[in-house]
């Protein structure tokens, strides 16, 4: 039998490949690839022939057989197979719950004073000026950062649907250098005591609010820490008796000024819930009553 010459697929000459003496073993003119003229060819049908007569294939044979060998499926069944995995994760995007609470990007921009009926609109940074200056009846209190403080409250300046200022509070940190124990010289220890001094951390709000509803059955007050940084604080906030005998106490976040919904700070539980019967009750000692906060 005569040794063809040029091979049945690329019609290249076997010269030029001396490791191939047979179109048989030509075998990588049949696989695609970039560069191989029998792939994207658009001439006539190519033709793989053999002793036994020979096997005509046309070129979508060839490449859904490739197909086939890579992927280990028909074109019809990986197709198939894909529209059901796009179905399967549409049903499990639809079916994953939305989360409660979601994280809302703060406005920056300026806000309605929420003390009483002011409604003043005023810059986020000049809070604390407009409160020494335009509600001068608010007590300024400064307290050490997780330190209890206790503020006597008047229980009746709590109004349905009305948020209340009771106190704004100055938490600080106190530098502290052990120079005692170091057993330094009379010079250092003057230098270090002047490092030890208290430091303003941030400014908070304590307020008091009353809820809208005024049936006896449903209504309550709440109070709650507010703060115009951006820094994430919680706080201990306890209620009790004038004689401490009967309190109620929680720990929670305190609330950032946020985009002016101070109403949240009820519904996100960063306050503590005081229902009118559990008031009454507390209140069967006098008044005033003791509020403790303490933040963190």
């Amino acid at each position: 039998m005569e040794t063809p010459t040029e091979c049945l697929m690329c019609g290249q000459h076997l010269d030029k490949f001396p490791s191939h003496h047979s179109p048989q073993a030509h075998r990588q003119c049949h696989r695609p690839g970039i560069g191989r003229p029998a792939r994207y060819s658009a001439n006539e049908t190519p033709t793989l022939g053999n002793q036994a007569g020979g096997w005509h294939g046309d070129g979508h044979g060839d490449e859904d057989k490739t197909f086939e060998s890579l992927i280990g499926m028909t074109k019809e069944q990986f197709y198939a197979h894909q529209s059901d995995q796009k179905r399967d994760g549409r049903k499990k995007a639809m079916s994953v719950p939305k989360p409660r609470f979601h994280l809302s990007v703060y406005s920056r921009g300026p806000l309605k004073c929420p003390h009483k009926s002011c409604r003043k609109t005023v810059a986020v940074a000049h809070f604390v000026n407009h409160f020494k200056s335009e509600h001068s009846d608010v007590g300024i209190c400064s307290v050490e950062r997780d330190k209890e403080l206790c503020v006597p409250l008047d229980i009746s300046l709590v109004e349905h649907g009305l948020h209340f200022c009771l106190t704004m509070i100055t938490v600080y940190q106190m530098n502290r250098v052990d120079f005692v124990k170091s057993g330094s010289s009379e010079s250092v220890r003057r230098a270090c005591s002047k490092f030890c001094q208290n430091v303003p951390v941030d400014t908070f709000w304590l307020m008091a609010s009353g809820s809208v509803e005024r049936k006896s059955n449903v209504a309550y007050c709440f109070f709650w820490l507010l703060t115009n940084s951006e820094g994430s604080y919680k706080c201990s906030m306890e209620l009790s008796s004038k004689d401490d005998s009967v309190c109620l106490s929680t720990y929670c976040a305190v609330t950032n000024f946020g985009n002016g919904d101070f109403s949240r700070a009820a519904k996100e539980l960063r306050a503590l819930l005081v229902t009118r019967s559990s008031l009454k009750f507390i209140l069967k000692e006098g008044a005033p009553l003791n509020l403790r906060v303490t933040v963190h």
